[in-house]
């Protein structure tokens, strides 16, 4: 089962709601799913709430985050994990996809990803 998604196109970003089953192959076609919609509506500044229900094992984090820069190189994300049994992993991954060309950065709350989005972007 894929993750459902909801995309909002706000003005300088786009805006992501995701839930389902935490899966590596559901969260590689995520991935690629919001690079394909990014590239659509010409967006490449991302807030992206995880409502993801389970876990993925260390090695799996690392594989998926380097699938992530790869797929996403250039890209600005505000990654949202309010979970606690899944933040530290996904902080792991934020610093695997730093690493790589990818700007982003991990948030517990919604309001906290969106005011530092918007900060980059009122910097140009």
């Amino acid at each position: 089962m894929a993750y459902t998604v909801r995309f909002e196109y706000r003005e300088g970003y786009m805006f992501i709601h995701m839930k389902g089953p935490e899966s590596y192959d559901n969260a590689i076609n995520f991935w690629k799913e919001l690079r394909k919609e990014g590239d659509l509506k010409k967006y490449s500044r991302f807030v992206i709430v995880d409502e993801v229900m389970g876990v993925l094992s260390r090695d799996l984090v690392y594989r998926l985050s380097v699938e992530i820069a790869r797929i996403h190189f250039g890209n600005v994300i505000a990654y949202v994990d309010p979970k606690t049994e899944t933040y530290d992993s996904n902080a792991f991954g934020e610093t695997v996809v730093n690493g790589q060309g990818v700007t982003a950065r991990l948030f517990k709350t919604e309001a906290d990803a969106v005011s530092w989005i918007e900060g980059i972007i009122s910097k140009g």
